[in-house]
């Protein structure tokens, strides 16, 4: 008797997700475009931010703000807020605990070695310079929405397109229909053969047009009006200009990495992959079938001039505005051609401003030069366990996350393990900038949380979410508030995210849909898009999902 019962309750169960999750077809749109702005921290697109930046909103972030179904109490419930862990979650529903993306890169316990999060040594670059290893979600657990879609909806297709390769492979999932991505060595959208023998011909083409725009001057102009908080800033040994015009290319020069550099951290880059999102969506005929077509696009300009100007000065107020001027006539374009198409935006983290710029207006904001701190952390810990010149931790690349040698290394060394993770853990403690430290065997003993609110999460709760047995470190680190741990002698990473912190987890969350305009408070997290779409277009997630379905009507 006690097993019926058993068996009928998992009977009701069931009954009662399917019920969840399902929905008449006839209320399915023909196109689903979802949209990541990476680094798109939420405070950047409020009418506060912006009036007091002296400009509006007059187009694409207005219309979703103004039309849409708009969260602005959104948040990455996780702690390590980069882009591969943030694109796992858009259209999974499941934390980077569960898709396995602990950061963007890793190491390997054993030997050492930095881990890419979508890099796939069997396969191939297409069209590339020289060989190289392609990308594909090999290190992506489980499934995402057009995974979902495709099995279950016939003939349905899913895409994925952006500058970044780790924002195309994990926001397509296990097995999207393509998936492309900006190659910095030939200077046009490429995919791997994962994904495919050969480039679509429209990709091709369109690769041509991209290209000669590079056979012109290239410079990015400021205009005045938008010279907000423009100065010169010391970092380190880098002297940084902020509100100046920008020479980005000269017609005939090498399209060399230097010019990479500069160009991605323009608005022309986030124009270039509109405008690739926007063929791939004409050419291949998404949302013109008989059933629903998805693509995901991931606008990428955004973070890299986060991370040389900051996102309080001129050059993100530009790009902003520029970016609310490109997506409103994509928005305008492709209401236009498919009106019953649901537009969902939102980010892969967030982001603080220049700690210098902080320190300026009086934040308690600091920069640590993070060989300096690898070196005394290093230093102290040895001469605590009496080892000497003996190896205990491989390379530390970025201090949030410390791995320690194998066994066999440590034995050489006359150490435990538990001894080394017991001494670095109260040196941690005394270490510049340094908030919090767990080792990774207690994270894994670490409840999940159990509210619903990712804004009362404690950090180790945070970090827990973010902590993958095997791949996360032996020891993962928070710092505090407003402290940089990075490199100060270039401009493409003057500013770093990838904290527990909330200027790094708040992100808007936008639908834009058959649903009335309202502005809802609640809390809400990036983990419930995926599951909220699943269950308005009536499909069922393959596995169990960390994100909830969300209020839309």
């Amino acid at each position: 008797m006690r097993r019926l019962r058993s068996i009928l309750f998992f009977l009701a169960a069931m009954i009662a997700v399917g019920s969840v999750f399902s929905a008449p077809s006839s209320g399915r749109p023909k196109l689903i475009v979802v949209i990541s702005v990476d680094q798109l921290a939420g405070n950047l697109i409020e009418s506060k931010s912006m009036k007091t930046w002296g400009g509006e909103f007059t187009r694409g972030f207005k219309t979703l703000q103004e039309e849409g179904v708009y969260f602005t109490n959104a948040y990455h419930a996780h702690g390590f807020t980069e882009t591969g862990p943030g694109h796992s979650v858009i259209l999974s529903g499941r934390f980077p605990a569960s898709t396995k993306i602990t950061q963007n890169s890793w190491s390997d316990p054993e030997t050492g070695e930095e881990i890419y999060c979508v890099t796939d040594k069997d396969t191939d670059l297409l069209d590339s310079k020289k060989k190289a290893n392609g990308a594909s979600p090999k290190h992506f657990a489980g499934t995402a929405l057009g995974d979902w879609l495709q099995s279950q909806v016939p003939n349905s297709r899913a895409f994925a397109f952006s500058g970044k390769d780790r924002a195309a492979v994990l926001m397509g999932g296990a097995k999207p229909t393509g998936a492309y991505w900006f190659d910095e060595e030939t200077f046009t959208f490429t995919t791997s053969t994962y994904y495919g023998k050969q480039l679509p011909d429209w990709l091709t083409n369109y690769n041509k047009k991209v290209l000669s725009k590079f056979s012109e001057d290239i410079n990015w102009k400021l205009p005045a009006h938008r010279n907000f908080n423009a100065g010169k800033y010391q970092v380190g040994t880098y002297s940084l200009y902020t509100g100046n015009n920008k020479a980005i290319h000269k017609a005939g020069a090498a399209l060399d990495k230097g010019l990479y550099l500069r160009y991605r951290a323009t608005p022309f880059f986030d124009d270039a992959i509109l405008e690739g999102a926007t063929r791939l969506i004409e050419e291949e005929k998404l949302g013109e079938g008989e059933t629903t077509d998805l693509v995901a696009i991931g606008l990428s300009a955004t973070d890299y001039i986060g991370h040389g100007f900051g996102n309080q000065g001129p050059e993100m107020r530009d790009q902003l505005l520029h970016l609310d001027e490109i997506l409103g006539t994509f928005i305008e374009k492709i209401r236009s051609s498919h009106p019953d198409a649901w537009i969902i935006l939102t980010a892969d983290h967030g982001a603080p401003d220049l700690a210098e710029r902080l320190m300026e207006s009086g934040k308690d904001a600091s920069r640590i030069d993070p060989d300096v701190w690898r070196r005394r952390f290093v230093r102290e810990v040895s001469a605590k366990l009496k080892t000497g010149q003996a190896e205990l931790f491989w390379k530390i690349r970025d201090p949030s996350q410390i791995y320690v040698r194998p066994a066999y290394d440590l034995k050489k060394a006359g150490v435990s393990k538990e001894k080394l993770l017991e001494v670095s853990l109260e040196t941690l403690k005394t270490m510049p900038g340094v908030l919090e430290a767990y080792s990774g065997e207690e994270l894994q003993k670490t409840n999940l949380p159990t509210q619903n609110d990712p804004g009362q999460f404690s950090v180790k709760e945070r970090l827990k979410l973010s902590y993958v047995p095997g791949r996360s470190g032996d020891i993962l680190v928070a710092f505090k508030p407003f402290t940089v741990v990075g490199d100060t002698d270039k401009f493409e990473y003057l500013v770093h995210h990838g904290s527990p912190h909330d200027y790094d987890r708040k992100v808007p969350i936008l639908f834009l849909g058959p649903w009335s305009a309202k502005k809802i408070l609640k809390p809400a997290r990036v983990a419930d898009i995926a599951p909220t779409l699943a269950k308005y277009l009536g499909i069922r997630p393959s596995e169990k999902l960390d994100g909830e379905i969300l209020p839309l009507d």
